[in-house]
């Protein structure tokens, strides 16, 4: 899917560390999003529309959609996002910033 106004470019592999850059990769990405479609929030955070699918993110972020599945549901479990009613919350953007 192409969304009009948002560009995402993976950046290059990190050798011996493919768990970490996939998560640094779906981490960039969702950062991305964030500013370019996103609302910032008083807390610092931002929130923005889930308009992707996995599948679309995998492709984008040039990983699996069951790695997105699994790397989404740990960056939920570490409270640095959460996900509701279709929209994305960014809680810790520090933490996925470090990713990279």
């Amino acid at each position: 899917m192409h969304l009009p106004g948002v560009s995402f470019r993976p950046a290059g592999r990190l050798p011996n560390r493919p768990g970490r850059d996939r998560r640094r990769r779906l981490g960039r990405l969702l950062l991305e999003l964030a500013h370019q479609i996103g609302e910032q929030l008083d807390s610092g955070g931002f929130r923005f529309p889930l308009l992707l699918t996995h599948e679309e993110m995998a492709s984008m972020a040039c990983t699996t959609r069951e790695t997105v599945t699994r790397t989404l549901g740990q960056f939920r479990k570490d409270g640095w996002i959460s996900i509701e009613d279709s929209l994305i919350t960014i809680h810790d953007q520090e933490q996925l910033q470090m990713l990279n």
